[in-house]
């Protein structure tokens, strides 16, 4: 169990990024592409109303009863008048360089009457509409210009996302951290359980070949039968032994048992492994 730590922060940035990912595309995409129908629908009910074929649903709110106030852009409709084509009104002396914009726009191009259509500069986002309205008598029409900015609206989605990215980052790194101290845990627990089961392995392995040893020994005749049997026995207790303590290792690691130590004479263990390799000495 290798670069388990790695592991698990290469997991945590895969799933921010695909978090970040999902964010952008609902805040970029799903939720401007929302607006932009709104505003559409504002203005085309808009359009309908200043032409007298819809009756119209906006009005000044009641506060004693309940009322409707259209689309939800509604109120955000602005009239730019037109004379002579696409040129401000003679009037309007101080019309908005967004306005001129527009204006400069419209005039370049074959604006259709009653059609939605996007403008966009730096700071906005126009969703326009080109509408006359008649009123008879040979009067000629009156030309305007319905516009929505929803700019405002995609420049908090640009801070929104700067946002979101900055708290992500944040929580990222703080769960990249963590992780990578949960993960180098991980890594120190296997080791040592490969030292561990390494060791019992040296551990019984000793008994084996002194067990092996003596057996080889009786049969090649160097060795007294029953001095061997002896300490082929003991080798085996020895073997049992460490089976138990195996198992009583498990159930300390476990809290099942409680740990007694007790003294002990190395000379005494010196002397038991001088004697279990002298067969193969022999």
């Amino acid at each position: 169990m290798k670069n388990i730590k790695l592991r698990i922060v290469y997991l945590i940035l895969g799933s921010a990024l695909l978090l970040f990912a999902l964010f952008v595309l609902a805040v970029n995409v799903i939720i401007p592409s929302h607006f932009v129908t709104e505003a559409k629908k504002a203005l085309r009910s808009e359009a309908e109303y200043q032409n007298r074929t819809v009756p119209y649903i906006y009005d000044e709110p009641d506060y004693d009863e309940d009322w409707e106030e259209g689309y939800f852009f509604t109120p955000s409709i602005v009239f730019l008048e037109l004379e002579d084509g696409y040129r401000p009104n003679t009037w309007n002396r101080d019309a908005y360089l967004l306005e001129k914009k527009l204006l400069e726009y419209c005039a370049g191009r074959d604006i259709t009457l009653d059609q939605c259509y996007t403008f966009k500069t730096d700071r906005h986002h126009l969703i326009f509409m080109s509408a006359q309205e008649n009123y008879g008598d040979g009067e000629e029409p009156y030309s305007y210009i319905m516009y929505i900015d929803i700019g405002p609206i995609t420049r908090y989605i640009v801070t929104l996302n700067w946002v979101f990215f900055a708290v992500l980052l944040a929580i990222s790194s703080v769960m990249c951290l963590l992780g990578f101290r949960f993960g180098r845990d991980i890594e120190k627990e296997a080791e040592r359980q490969q030292t561990f089961f390494q060791n019992a392995s040296h551990e019984l392995k000793t008994p084996l070949m002194a067990i092996q040893g003596y057996a080889e020994g009786i049969q090649a005749g160097v060795m007294d039968a029953g001095s061997a049997a002896d300490v082929i026995l003991e080798e085996s207790d020895r073997m049992t032994e460490l089976v138990e303590e195996l198992l009583d290792i498990s159930k300390i690691d476990m809290g099942r048992q409680r740990l007694t130590l007790s003294e002990t004479d190395i000379r005494e263990l010196l002397y038991d492994g001088i004697r279990a390799v002298e067969p193969i000495a022999a």
